[in-house]
Order: C-alpha cells, then sequence, then structure tokens
C-alpha cells in the first residue's frame, strides 16, 4: 500500500463518529477485508496507553458494554 492509502487510513478511522468495522474500511479503501481489518487492529493498538490502569465502573469498548 501507499502511503497515501495509509495516511487515508488514518484519517478515516480517525473522523469516525462511532468504531469503523473493517468492511466498511475495505469498501472506503477499495483493499481486501483481511487488509482493512489488520490496519483498523493496528489503530486500535496505538490508541491504547502502555500504563497499565484498572478500569472501575462502566466501560464502553466497541460499542459494548463491560461492567
Amino acid at each position: 500500500m501507499s502511503l497515501r492509502n495509509y495516511l487515508a487510513v488514518i484519517a478515516i478511522y480517525s473522523n469516525a463518529a462511532k468504531d469503523m468495522s473493517a468492511l466498511q474500511l475495505s469498501r472506503d479503501l477499495d483493499c481486501q477485508y483481511k487488509t482493512a481489518f489488520v490496519l483498523a487492529h493496528k489503530l486500535c493498538e496505538s490508541q491504547i496507553d502502555n500504563e497499565q490502569q484498572q478500569l472501575n465502573g462502566e466501560a464502553e469498548i466497541g460499542g459494548c458494554y463491560v461492567n
């Protein structure tokens, strides 16, 4: 993939109101689902803070609620 596509992934993913599915990302980029899945997963991992902090109460993760 070109650098332009990587930048497009970052822009599309970060401007989404909620999580963007890999299927929608693959449609937007005109690439294979597996490629879009890997890119979305890597973006998701990059947003995780490396410091381990325990969550308390309710947290919304990817559209589902976890207690």
